[in-house]
């Protein structure tokens, strides 16, 4: 499943209050051309976007991400419904999804302040 589709599946999920709460937090550009969770999910995917909205995260939620990506099961719950909320996590039936587009965006985030997703990953739990 693409994340496009992955964050559409959430994004389709959400009640009035979280959607609302999701577009506040996230602003999208292209607010009016927005009709459906497929371009919210499309607008939302965007590189800038997704900077925008990991540059706040702290280690433990972009742990989270990470986890998500390369081991669900240790992937703490709780943090991923609360990014979920920020669009930053899709969702396979009930479970959580891994989007791609974040989790390279992480990286190279990473990257570009002289670290890694492995060197996040392989740190002791905060």
């Amino acid at each position: 499943m693409s994340g496009t589709l992955a964050l559409a599946s959430a994004i389709a999920e959400m009640d009035r209050d979280a959607l609302r709460a999701l577009v506040s937090r996230r602003r999208p550009h292209a607010v009016g051309t927005i009709s459906d969770p497929i371009g919210l999910a499309t607008e939302l995917l965007r590189g800038d976007s997704i900077g925008r909205a990991i540059l706040p995260l702290d280690r433990t939620e972009l742990r989270a991400l990470l986890q998500l990506a390369s081991a669900p099961h240790l992937a703490d719950a709780a943090v991923l419904t609360r990014l979920g909320a920020l669009g930053l996590v899709g969702v396979a039936g009930n479970a959580p999804l891994a989007l791609d587009e974040v989790t390279t965006a992480i990286g190279e985030a990473l990257t570009a302040a002289g670290s890694s997703p492995e060197a996040l990953l392989s740190e002791p739990a905060p």
